[in-house]
């Protein structure tokens, strides 16, 4: 049985969907069920908060850490796959990184206060001694345009007012993954026997002017860039474990996107 903690998110609620999709036995309890003596299988993790941290920095800790280490110390189940972020890898020098990079975090920096709750929160289970494995997802999308993440949110300003403001540079450019291929790996890795880290990416990046471009086929719209705009060019995500252990073939990201817009709009 697999266990989805979070299954109202926008990762959770997909997962949920592929699990009943593929006939596999899961239970998605919400908050407030108590979970204590139920055995709960292979949990998935993926309780979380995203572009909310910034304003919300008790509930990131919680979610990240705190939660996590109750039920790491004390609820019943055979693995736990928790969800954490290529973020962690924001402020790393190497132009290509893999699950053994060394990893640059700063106290000083209010953005690293994600990256700090979710490296905590790696550590904490690689160090319970239970058998955890760590997903670090990229940015994901899929056919939710009520999701909180960069491309829906430049998505939903054009609808809603035609036009918005960029705050990184059109140069600026990362790793996008369809929540299609986030779903099916991370039920390949809930049933590994082992702990291990795994980079759910797709090893390739896109920039700000390739997005702008494919939104540009579909809709009308004028956009500034943030005088205060910085380059930020995530480094490339190395995905040969997920490709060697779990046969995961790279997508075309902008083709990808064409398709989820296209959807939307019929």
């Amino acid at each position: 049985m697999i266990t989805v903690l979070g299954a109202s998110g926008f990762i959770g609620s997909h997962l949920v969907q592929k699990l009943s999709d593929q006939k596999i036995h899961f239970y998605a309890p919400n908050r407030n069920t108590n979970l204590k003596n139920k055995d709960l299988g292979n949990i998935i993790y993926c309780i979380g908060l995203t572009s909310d941290f910034r304003t919300k920095p008790f509930e990131t800790v919680e979610a990240h850490v705190c939660f996590l280490n109750k039920i790491l110390k004390d609820f019943k189940f055979k693995t736990l796959t928790y969800l954490s972020s290529t973020r962690v890898y924001a402020n790393s020098k190497k132009k290509k990184v893999d699950e053994n990079t060394l990893l640059n975090i700063s106290v000083n920096e209010s953005e690293d206060l994600y990256n700090l709750t979710k490296l905590t929160g790696e550590r904490l289970c690689l160090s319970s001694g239970r058998i955890t494995k760590i997903a670090r997802l990229s940015n994901v999308y899929g056919n939710d345009f009520d999701s909180n993440n960069f491309i829906f949110n430049l998505l939903n300003e054009i609808k809603t007012n035609g036009s918005f403001e960029l705050l990184s540079s059109l140069n600026s450019a990362k790793d996008y993954i369809s929540i299609e291929s986030v779903t099916d790996l991370l039920i390949k890795i809930s049933k590994t026997e082992y702990s291990d880290i795994y980079n759910v990416a797709n090893g390739q990046n896109v920039s700000n002017h390739e997005l702008l471009l494919i939104f540009k086929k579909y809709f009308n719209f004028q956009f500034s860039v943030s005088e205060n705009s910085r380059t930020i060019i995530h480094p490339k995500i190395n995905i040969n474990k997920i490709k060697k252990q779990f046969d995961f073939i790279s997508e075309n990201a902008k083709v990808n996107l064409h398709n989820v817009i296209k959807n939307h709009i019929k």
